[in-house]
């Protein structure tokens, strides 16, 4: 469950957070015999497509030699605010069969425009894998 992380936007903690939240419960159900030892499968697809976002969104933080320069700082702030929901910890949802019957959403399930205000609300509806 170890990754690296760009050291700048502040992505990495947030992230491995998660990461060790989603492997601990699924570790615990199936040490206690509530799960399957396939339940840890699905740490890889419902993780993966999260931390890849992330890291692309820290990587944008700087140039070619790793440094943070005026416009890429710009570039960033802009892409902060147009992915806010997914940088903040939200704004993903889990689709696996672990959590749910069936994948309706591509990338870890990432439902939300940073344009459309009603779209906010609706990434947050509750649904089974949602982070409400």
């Amino acid at each position: 469950a170890a990754h690296q992380m760009p050291p700048w936007a502040g992505q990495g903690a947030n992230s491995g957070v998660a990461d060790v939240h989603n492997l601990a419960w699924k570790l615990a159900a199936v040490l206690k015999g509530h799960a399957g030892p396939g339940l840890l499968s699905t740490y890889d697809i419902e993780r993966l497509p999260v931390g890849r976002t992330a890291a692309e969104v820290s990587a944008a933080a700087a140039d070619e030699r790793g440094l943070i320069t005026m416009k890429k700082s710009l570039s960033l702030i802009w892409s902060i605010l147009q992915r806010a929901f997914i940088v903040s910890g939200h704004g993903y949802r889990y689709s696996s069969q672990a959590i749910v019957a069936e994948s309706t959403f591509p990338l870890g399930g990432i439902s939300w425009r940073a344009w459309s205000l009603p779209s906010l609300a609706l990434a947050l509806d509750g649904r089974p894998g949602s982070r409400a």
